[in-house]
C-alpha cells in the first residue's frame, strides 16, 4: 500500500545520508581548491549524479553543524562556498591535507570584489578537466599560495 508522500520521504533520506557521506570530501575538496560552486563540486565527487542536490545537501549539514568551517557568498544566482579557517584546520587535523605555509581561505576570492573569483573558478574547471581526463584526482592538487596584492605591498613597505 503506498502511502502519500513515502516516496518523497525515502529521497529525502537518502539525500540527507548521501550529504552526510561526503560531507568529508567536500570540506577537504573546498580546502584544496579554496573555493568552488555545487555543481563543480558535483563534478568531482559525484560525477554520476543528474543534480546537485546531493552536494547542496551536504555543504548545507556541514555549515549547519559548524558554521564556523565553511562560508558561503552569492552573486548572480550563483552560490560560491569556501573554507573558513576553522574548516582549513579541520581538513588539516584530517591528515588528508598537506601542510602548506600561508593557505588562504577562499572567502576572498568568493566575494567577487576583488577579481579573483574568475582566476579561481578557472583553476577549478581546470581540476575538473584534469579529472575527467583521468590525468589525475580532484586530490592530487593544492592552490597556490595568495599572492600579495599592490595594497599589501605598500602596508610591507611602509612598514619596513
Amino acid at each position: 500500500m503506498n502511502v502519500p508522500g513515502e516516496a518523497s520521504r525515502r529521497r529525502k533520506k537518502t539525500a540527507a545520508k548521501a550529504g552526510a557521506d561526503i560531507r568529508g570530501q567536500a570540506l577537504l575538496t573546498l580546502a584544496r581548491l579554496r573555493l568552488a560552486t555545487p555543481l563543480r563540486l558535483k563534478t568531482l565527487l559525484l560525477p554520476h549524479q543528474q543534480d546537485t542536490d546531493y552536494i547542496r545537501l551536504a555543504l548545507r549539514n556541514l555549515r549547519a553543524e559548524s558554521p564556523a568551517l565553511v562560508g558561503r557568498a552569492h552573486q548572480a544566482q550563483q552560490s560560491y562556498w569556501y573554507c573558513t579557517p576553522a574548516g582549513l584546520a579541520e581538513a588539516a587535523a584530517s591528515g588528508e591535507l598537506a601542510p602548506t605555509a600561508g593557505r588562504a581561505t577562499g572567502k576572498r576570492v568568493a566575494s567577487g570584489r576583488t577579481g579573483l573569483r574568475e582566476h579561481g573558478l578557472a583553476l577549478v574547471d581546470t581540476v575538473i578537466d584534469f579529472h575527467r581526463a583521468g590525468a589525475a584526482g580532484h586530490a592530487d592538487w593544492q592552490a597556490e599560495v595568495a599572492h600579495p596584492t599592490r595594497r599589501l605591498v605598500r602596508r610591507v613597505q611602509v612598514r619596513v
